[in-house]
């Protein structure tokens, strides 16, 4: 029985022993597993943005992005690049959006970009960039879905909570001019002169 003691007592101190290393490894997975996810991303942006220099939307390679942005946002919360991501994510789908061939494509592109600043909104308020998702839901109501009503609202948002941004008088004056047509416009400055 005595030579059982020591025996016994290595493997309880080696099975707690066991499950710390365990979970370490884990916790490097992950990691290894986050900065792949990371890596993955920006390579989706790079390939993105170097298409749209040249004019190109590839709706796969947004779809990847978009898909890749709100499951590494998920993951990853409280990760400071989270709330990014998902803002890229958003823009890639109002791309799409805005050169959809069908109103039903146009309408879910649009749906899914809108979900995405309303999750930065609602997940990320201290969020840095959180302006761009009221200037950025203006603009996709405005020139996409053509809903002035809507997209007044947001840029009022934006008035209201951003009044001494750069953008804030700029935005004031395009609200005066909002669902006008280039020639109600022109009849307006001529008025005025």
């Amino acid at each position: 029985m005595k030579n059982n003691l020591p025996f016994s007592l290595l493997f309880i101190l080696i099975i707690p022993l066991f499950f710390c290393c365990n979970t370490g490894n884990k916790s490097d997975a992950s990691l290894k597993n986050k900065d792949v996810e990371q890596t993955q991303l920006i390579l989706y942006l790079q390939q993105i943005d170097s298409l749209a220099k040249n004019e190109i939307i590839d709706t796969t390679l947004s779809n990847q992005f978009i898909d890749a942005a709100i499951l590494y946002a998920k993951e990853h919360p409280e990760e400071k690049n989270a709330p990014e991501m998902l803002l890229n994510a958003a823009l890639c789908a109002m791309n799409v959006a805005r050169i959809a061939t069908s109103d039903e494509e146009k309408a879910l592109y649009a749906n899914k970009a809108l979900q995405l600043f309303n999750r930065i909104e609602k997940v990320y308020p201290d969020y840095e960039g959180i302006k761009f998702c009221y200037l950025y839901r203006g603009e996709l109501y405005d020139s996409i879905l053509h809903d002035m009503k809507s997209a007044e609202i947001e840029y009022r948002s934006f008035i209201h909570k951003f009044p001494n941004d750069s953008i804030t008088p700029n935005l004031e004056a395009y609200i005066n001019q909002l669902g006008k047509s280039p020639e109600q416009i022109m009849e307006e400055i001529k008025k005025n002169n």
